[in-house]
């Protein structure tokens, strides 16, 4: 006796490639995770930083993937890996010389102490 396995390609390609088949389902599940780790961990002032905290869909290869990050948020990047004084010219729309030659060693803004709002959610994708 044999048997003959006939592969549905199409099935095979929705399942594993699309954003609605059983992989698409599960990353868009871990990186909802993610994208609310991340802002849960920030420190809110304006609301800015987390309202930029978004997802989106691309590949990696032939393979599905989600990136969660800030692509609008000009800080995102400082307030994840800390900066020291820095000056901030035009700040507020004030100006070019607003902003810069501070009382913090001559600078502006003071910098700050990493958040890793981004990286310490990564785990929740897990």
């Amino acid at each position: 006796m044999s048997a003959t396995i006939k592969w549905d390609q199409g099935a095979i390609a929705n399942l594993l490639y699309s954003q609605n088949g059983d992989v698409g389902k599960s990353l868009a599940i871990r990186a909802q995770r993610v994208q609310d780790g991340a802002r849960s961990k920030i420190h809110n002032r304006t609301g800015r930083l987390a309202a930029s905290i978004t997802k989106r869909w691309t590949t990696v290869g032939p393979n599905l993937a989600i990136q969660v990050g800030s692509w609008t948020c000009p800080y995102a990047l400082f307030v994840e890996m800390g900066a020291g004084p820095h000056n901030i010219p035009n700040a507020f729309g004030w100006g070019p010389n607003f902003g810069t030659h501070g009382r913090f060693n001559g600078k502006f803004h003071p910098g700050n102490k990493a958040q890793h709002f981004l990286s310490d959610s990564l785990p929740l994708a897990l």
